[in-house]
């Protein structure tokens, strides 16, 4: 097992997220998030990253092939 930690670095207004934020990330990280599994539960289909669960509200399919998330934050309440 690996000992490699998944991080993403966000800053400035960004980086104390709230309910109802949002993020976007390319597919590779989110592959790598799901790999985590102290950050990604399937159950629930949500990631735990800065205090707040995240949950995939949209996809976007790019012509040069890439493919970008935007994450929307909920209160873990």
């Amino acid at each position: 097992m690996s000992d490699r930690k998944i991080s993403i670095s966000i800053s400035g207004p960004a980086a104390r997220p709230k309910p109802g934020d949002t993020r976007e990330l390319e597919q590779a990280e989110i592959d790598r998030l799901k790999l985590a599994a102290d950050v990604y539960d399937s159950y629930s289909n949500t990631f735990a990253m800065d205090g707040l669960s995240w949950r995939i509200g949209s996809k976007v399919c790019h012509s040069d092939g890439r493919t970008v998330f935007t994450l929307r934050a909920e209160d873990n309440s």
